[in-house]
This record gives structure tokens, C-alpha cells and sequence, in this order.
């Protein structure tokens, strides 16, 4: 997996109140793909370099991670 990502990350008193603000572009491998078939919900994302648009916001302790219009369900 390759990651390119820039945004700003948030301080606060504590860690759990640091927020995310990224944006940037993912790339997997051929082999992580057929692999986990679970992959395949966001393959309609990918543009034609192979690349796949990632947003990360809100605060660490609950994440909101996008990867094109599908929001990764982590809790």
C-alpha cells in the first residue's frame, strides 16, 4: 500500500481530542486485492492511474475515513 497524504493534524490538551483534517490518494497492491475480496466494494474509486482518493477527518479517538464516497466503517 503507498500512501500520499497532506492536510493538517489539530492539537489539544489531550490525545483523544486531536482532530484530522488529510486529504490525499491511495494505491494498493495487485496481490493485497485479489487477496481480500472485501477490497473490491471501493474498486469503482480507483481513477485510471490505479490511484484511489482518501479523506481523513475528524477527531483520532473516532476517525471519519472516506475512500472516494464510501465511508470505511471502523466502530
Amino acid at each position: 500500500m503507498e500512501l500520499n497524504i497532506n492536510g493538517k493534524v489539530y492539537g489539544a490538551r489531550r490525545l483523544d481530542n486531536f482532530r484530522f483534517n488529510l486529504k490525499g490518494v491511495m494505491k494498493l497492491a495487485t496481490p493485497l486485492v485479489e487477496k481480500v475480496p472485501l477490497l473490491s466494494v471501493i474498486e469503482s474509486y480507483k481513477d485510471a492511474s490505479g490511484l484511489y482518493p482518501l479523506t481523513i477527518t475528524g477527531r483520532i479517538a473516532r476517525p471519519n475515513i472516506r475512500i472516494g464516497d464510501f465511508k470505511v466503517p471502523l466502530f
